[in-house]
């Protein structure tokens, strides 16, 4: 994501002050995809609620942002911007879907650095 022009700040303790050097004025947009306290810290960065969303967590109604709404062309729309390489899924891990497990404990573990994908058999 670098090379759109966006700073990688890790989740954890001190993710929000980390955002803030980066940004004192505050963030245009929050997508989460993990929920929990990392999107209410994201969420009070915010300069505006309503671009807040998360595709995990309900309760970012809560917190005056939305969850991910269900669009048929937005696969397709993800899919053109990764081909066309304006965008790089950043993908570090790779499972057969025997090993789906094993996928989803690194993902749970919070030490997966990009995208883990499980290939179909």
């Amino acid at each position: 994501m670098e090379s759109t022009g966006a700073t990688h700040v890790a989740s954890g303790d001190g993710f929000a002050a980390q955002v803030r050097d980066v940004v004192p004025e505050g963030v245009d947009l929050v997508v989460d995809l993990v929920g929990g306290q990392t999107l209410r810290e994201a969420a009070r960065l915010a300069t505006d609620l309503a671009p807040v969303m998360s595709a995990a967590d309900p309760a970012v109604t809560e917190l005056g942002g939305a969850t991910r709404q269900r669009d048929p062309e937005a696969m397709e729309k993800m899919t053109s911007v990764i081909q066309y390489g304006l965008v790089d899924p950043h993908v570090t891990g790779s499972y057969p879907l025997e090993q789906a497990r094993e996928a989803l404990a690194e993902v749970e573990s919070g030490h997966a650095i990009g995208k883990i994908l499980i290939r179909p058999a």
